[in-house]
């Protein structure tokens, strides 16, 4: 304990590029074959077996099929997570030079900050060396039933239970409590250490009704709808715009008093149709009119979907831990007003949060406000010219956002800054592109 351990050969040798910053690690090191691992300094995980079975059963002269199944798959880690060991001790060193905030003229210029002695503290980029590959088990049925000719109707539902997720985590942390940060660190020689941790977990379900015709005089379309619900500890490995992914209290991760809430792309409902129309050719209208009006394709799909949830933080180090751990305020009530009283102005009740008293965790709930729904519609329209021999020349007037309808991104999530809770910006408006395409 309270060791760093350094990457070596099966016999202790170390690479030579660490020799000139090991002596500023300011603890005790070993090898990593003195320490009896590998020199990949993660626990080799070895098992990588993923059975899947399935079934499927026609009914009614297969007018009915019936299909269920179970899966589990292995899943990669993030690429972040893959760079982490770039960027840890003693092959990365941060150096940091503390300057009074209240200086208007820097004392250390660039050409001397650089050897200058560093005032802070070491800290480093880890990964836990306990290394599980991440897997899910997924389970799944449904049940499809032919409407007429060209038309089906589906009902299904997915399951998925997710092990092992790579998600990111503070060590070194201290308790909340008074005094300063660093002597109350766990290990007072270094900072705070970036870590990625191999024990994150989700939970899926997913139900969704479907409709598909396929193309038949001319028209063909689908539709579906999800009713869902997805929970887990950390939704990234890193950081996103409904939430930093670092626990508030990296030692209460898995109850739902710590990190264990809805996942921040849980949208319970969401529908999405399309179609398609060919229009005739206008064969009897005259060569003129056939070649202006006629076979002309129209496409356009309609996304709707409910709010995702995302994560309150706090501006300040309220508990008095150091910077890295993502703290909340306390949460009084229900934050989220009726869908008649929300606006760019104020999205959530913003007087639902409260400032918590000194060196103590907030009571706010992770990702516990739900953010703007989303809709749009989509359309193109194309027609395609033969030309001589095997060529031929296809129009395209394509519309994004057709109705150009304000699709809200999120208000400011954090509490005490001057604008919590408003909106300032949204996706993109309506935009139209036009296109043509010789194809010989």
């Amino acid at each position: 304990g309270r060791r760093f351990v350094i990457a070596s050969d099966d016999t202790g040798r170390i690479h030579p590029d660490a020799g000139a910053l090991i002596g500023e690690i300011p603890i005790p090191y070993v090898t990593s074959q003195e320490a009896g691992w590998g020199r990949g300094l993660m626990d080799p995980s070895a098992v990588r077996l993923a059975p899947r079975l399935g079934f499927a059963l026609a009914l009614d002269d297969s007018r009915v099929v019936v299909r269920g199944g179970y899966g589990v798959f292995l899943n990669q880690w993030a690429y972040s997570v893959q760079t982490a060991f770039a960027r840890n001790l003693p092959f990365f060193f941060t150096k940091q030079i503390d300057v009074a905030s209240d200086v208007r003229v820097p004392t250390l210029p660039t050409r001397d900050i650089l050897t200058t002695n560093a005032t802070g503290t070491v800290g480093g980029s880890i990964m836990e060396y306990d290394y599980s590959v991440e897997y899910s088990q997924t389970w799944s049925g449904g049940v499809q039933y032919q409407l007429g000719g060209s038309t089906m109707a589906e009902i299904s539902y997915m399951g998925t239970w997710t092990l092992g997720a790579d998600n990111a985590t503070v060590l070194n942390v201290p308790e909340p409590g008074p005094g300063p940060i660093q002597a109350r660190r766990p290990i007072p020689q270094l900072s705070r250490i970036n870590a990625i941790r191999f024990d994150g977990k989700s939970i899926y379900h997913g139900l969704t009704l479907k409709v598909e015709r396929r193309v038949a005089n001319n028209v063909a379309y689908q539709a579906s709808y999800t009713l869902s619900h997805s929970k887990d500890d950390a939704s990234s490995p890193g950081p996103t715009e409904s939430e930093a992914n670092v626990p508030q209290n990296v030692r209460n991760i898995f109850d739902e008093t710590g990190e264990w809430a809805l996942s921040s792309f849980d949208h319970r409902h969401q529908f999405i149709a399309s179609g398609m129309y060919q229009l005739p050719r206008l064969e009897g209208a005259g060569r003129v009119i056939g070649a202006i009006l006629g076979d002309w394709r129209a496409n356009a799909i309609f996304i709707a979907q409910a709010g995702a949830p995302f994560t309150v933080n706090l501006g300040v180090d309220r508990a008095n831990i150091g910077a890295g751990p993502a703290q909340r305020p306390d949460q009084l009530r229900n934050p989220n007003l009726p869908h008649g009283k929300r606006s760019g102005a104020q999205w959530f009740d913003t007087t639902a949060f409260a400032l918590q008293a000194p060196f103590m965790f907030g009571s706010a709930p992770r990702n516990s406000v739900i953010g703007p729904g989303y809709a749009n519609v989509d359309f193109s329209l194309a027609r395609t010219w033969p030309l001589a021999g095997r060529s031929q020349l296809e129009f395209r007037w394509e519309v994004f956002n057709l109705f150009n309808r304000a699709n809200f991104d999120l208000p400011n999530r954090t509490f005490g800054s001057p604008n919590f809770g408003r909106i300032f910006s949204a996706k993109s408006p309506r935009e139209m592109q036009f296109g043509l395409r010789l194809a010989f």
